[in-house]
């Protein structure tokens, strides 16, 4: 490990920002050579505000401004020079992996999404699809399900006195689809019956 150069003396950052002139352990910068306490010696951004508002790309800017805003250590050219350089690297970098990651979105193809009411009209021409085969009005199916469901809860009442009110809803539905299933291979096969 190498030992850095070490004296004693008043911290030219504590002198000025906290109007501290007490002499204490000062270590040499590597980077510029000045020497600081150990509250001041990292490096940070040597560069005034109105060049960072000059900077263009938002992102860039975001990150300069959070080192700039950085409250130890002491403002350092040398440093500041190499940091910019590696940032505007690494920015380049990024936006190098973030435009191939948008080529490769390009090739997926993306479904489009169902909304609510391409739903409820895909059901609807379903609805009116099977009524329309099975040759049935909707509305006279709907009135034949609540005959057959009033007359099975005037069964169940008076032979049982205890029903549950699904099963009985499933039961008339079931019904009703039966007839109608009965009435439509009746005519579909009439002509194989003989008729009377």
């Amino acid at each position: 490990m190498v030992k850095r150069k070490t004296e004693i003396g008043i911290c030219d950052e504590c002198k000025v920002r906290e109007n501290d002139s007490s002499k204490k352990e000062l270590f040499r910068c590597k980077y510029c050579g000045r020497f600081f306490c150990k509250k001041h010696l990292p490096p940070r951004l040597a560069v005034l505000r109105s060049s960072i508002e000059e900077i263009k790309d938002p992102i860039l800017k975001d990150r300069i401004y959070e080192e700039w805003r950085k409250s130890n250590g002491h403002p350092d050219w040398v440093w500041s020079r190499k940091h910019l350089e590696e940032l505007k690297i690494k920015e380049e970098e990024d936006r190098e992996k973030f435009l191939k990651f948008l080529d490769e979105l390009k090739g997926i193809k993306i479904k489009e999404p169902i909304t609510t009411s391409s739903k409820i009209n895909k059901t609807r021409d379903f609805i009116k699809e099977f009524f329309w085969k099975i040759g049935v009005n909707p509305y006279d199916f709907i009135k034949h399900i609540l005959i057959v469901l009033t007359i099975l809860v005037i069964i169940h009442f008076f032979m049982l006195g205890k029903f549950g009110l699904l099963f009985l809803v499933l039961r008339a539905i079931g019904l009703v689809l039966f007839g109608y299933f009965l009435s439509l291979i009746y005519r579909k096969t009439k002509h194989f019956i003989p008729y009377k």
